[in-house]
């Protein structure tokens, strides 16, 4: 007998339901109506959940083994232990953008920009699945691999994660988070929207969130639609012709002259990689999306403008 076989582990998902199953029926069912055996009824009643507590400890462990982060998929893109790959590729995107975002935000609030060392250091490594509907399993770098001293603090932006893929996460500890960054809010929404449309159930687990954290396309449906309501009305405008009097990718800012027009605001990941192909006070043409926002007194707020795209133009020539 080979003494190395890796113990087996049930899915975590299966012992959690078992072990509430068995809960519920102790409340339900009380050894005192058992009668003449009722104290061995109790005895064994706490010994089986016992057993069953310490399996998922073990079960958990199993999961989070050369992980620091596990994403069991569930729901409508899930057959089986089979996933739809276009879900899945999505999710893994949306996923890596809000890690993205929030170390941005945790590394230096006033820069909208990940550094490259933060993204080299919160790159999600998808690693072996474990056990359960569909489960991923996701490392991060470490100092050894680095051949550095990590600069973001890892934990932490995981922490951020966890929490905002919780659907019991008070409201006032998301809007914090979403409030330290922009594009933490943008990335948030997205990966909401991909869970709700999906119909897909998440739990995420990390070493210091073992008990996991839990979403249903129902919750993240919710999510989706309080943040579209607080992003307010956005439309985009028609294509405009202006000067491009500067722009700043670190900021992500931008600022158009169009006529007797100004238009200043926050540039798209598309605008900031075209952006600095221009000198300024370039004749462009600007593709802008306005968003109005309702105050606290129920008028409509000043617009808040992104510039989407940009393109060259060239000035017109004057006569004579």
């Amino acid at each position: 007998m080979n003494s190395d076989k890796p113990k087996y582990h049930r899915p975590t998902s299966e012992v959690e339901e078992q072990l509430a199953s068995v809960k519920s029926l102790m409340v339900s069912e009380p050894a005192a109506e058992y009668g003449k055996g009722a104290w061995f009824q109790a005895r064994a009643d706490a010994t089986h959940l016992k057993d069953l507590e310490q399996e998922l400890d073990e079960s958990i462990t199993a999961e989070l083994r050369n992980a620091d982060l596990t994403l069991a998929l569930d729901g409508a893109p899930v057959r089986g232990h089979r996933v739809k790959g276009d879900f899945l590729s999505t999710m893994i995107a949306k996923a890596q953008g809000l890690v993205n975002a929030l170390a941005a935000a945790m590394e230096r609030p006033d820069v909208r920009n990940t550094t490259p060392d933060a993204k080299e250091e919160n790159c999600l490594y998808v690693g072996p699945s474990f056990a359960s509907s569909y489960g991923l399993r996701f490392s991060l770098l470490k100092a050894d691999e680095l051949g550095r001293i990590p600069i973001s603090n890892q934990e932490e932006v995981l922490k951020g994660l966890t929490t905002l893929l919780d659907a019991s996460s008070a409201v006032e500890d998301v809007e914090r988070l979403l409030s330290r960054h922009p594009r933490v809010r943008s990335n948030y929404r997205d990966l909401v929207e991909t869970i709700a449309s999906n119909g897909a159930r998440i739990t995420a687990r990390t070493h210091t969130q073992r008990s996991g954290v839990r979403m249903s396309p129902e919750q993240a449906h919710e999510r989706a639609v309080r943040l579209r309501t607080a992003a307010g009305n956005a439309v985009e405008l028609p294509p405009m012709k202006g000067i491009l009097v500067g722009g700043d990718t670190a900021t992500r800012s931008f600022h158009l002259v169009v006529g007797d027009n100004e238009y200043k605001g926050e540039l798209s990941d598309e605008a900031c990689l075209q952006v600095p192909r221009f000198r300024w006070n370039a004749h462009v043409t600007a593709y802008v999306r306005a968003t109005t926002k309702q105050a606290a007194d129920g008028t409509a707020a000043k617009p808040e403008y992104m510039l989407l795209k940009v393109t060259a133009t060239r000035a017109k020539r004057k006569k004579g």
